[in-house]
């Protein structure tokens, strides 16, 4: 039996060829944009949870969300849809800071900078829809170390990650937020493979700033000093043209 095996012909079984090793920040990104809408803007969230939440729109059979009787599936297409399109986003992080990929990666579509900036402008959307749910949530940053912030991490792998506070997360997004549009400069960047901005990074930084508007203004009532510093930062740094 051992003298019938090959090295060769046993890597080419074991190697599946429909789940590439080698992927570039292009796709990953378009794949990214993709997975985040269709869960932040598809059914689950936006039909059966806001809409009927709000009674903006009602059933008159299967009546058991306009009830407020959401179901798990519902839940769990949120959640899961959500965190896939963040483990995306966070493989272009990691591409663009690790020595051996980020000048391949940058090559004609953009600079590390501005992929990383983008890539945490899409991650505090996510995050911000997240914790607005579901309150307390695995969390990620890309520039903060603390120790509650677990979601997302490899090297080791954290399966069982803590949950943080929402308290801490709206803070940690303001930041992350006035970060990422400090950081972009106006190379275009990802072009047609971005389906949001098709790499304006000025509309990206106006997204940014808007973003972090909105978030200022859900802890005014909490936390008024740093809010007020984001909402007037936050205005600032928004081009109403």
């Amino acid at each position: 039996m051992l003298a019938a095996c090959s090295d060769d012909k046993f890597r080419d079984i074991n190697t599946d060829p429909n789940r590439p090793a080698d992927v570039p920040t292009t796709t990953i990104i378009s794949t990214a944009q993709k997975q985040l809408v269709d869960a932040l803007r598809g059914s689950a969230a936006n039909f059966r949870g806001s809409m009927l939440f709000a009674q903006y729109l009602s059933q008159n059979q299967y009546t058991n969300e306009s009830r407020y009787d959401i179901g798990r599936t519902n839940a769990d297409a949120i959640w899961d849809g959500t965190y896939k399109a963040l483990n995306n986003l966070e493989q272009i992080i990691r591409l663009n800071t690790d020595p051996l990929t980020k000048v391949r990666v940058a090559g004609t579509v953009g600079p590390n900078e501005n992929q990383i900036a983008i890539v945490r402008i899409l991650k505090s959307w996510a995050f911000l829809s997240l914790t607005d749910v579901f309150g307390d949530i695995p969390y990620n940053s890309y520039g903060n170390s603390d120790p509650d912030f677990q979601a997302l991490k490899v090297n080791p792998e954290i399966l069982k990650p803590k949950y943080a506070s929402q308290e801490k997360i709206y803070a940690d997004i303001l930041k992350e937020l006035k970060g990422a549009a400090a950081q972009l400069t106006a190379t275009n960047t990802f072009q047609a493979y971005d389906g949001i901005y098709k790499g304006n990074t000025a509309l990206w930084k106006k997204f940014a700033n808007s973003l972090r508007l909105r978030v200022a203004v859900r802890i005014r009532a909490k936390q008024p000093q740093l809010a007020d510093t984001h909402i007037q930062e936050a205005i600032a740094g928004i081009d109403f043209r």
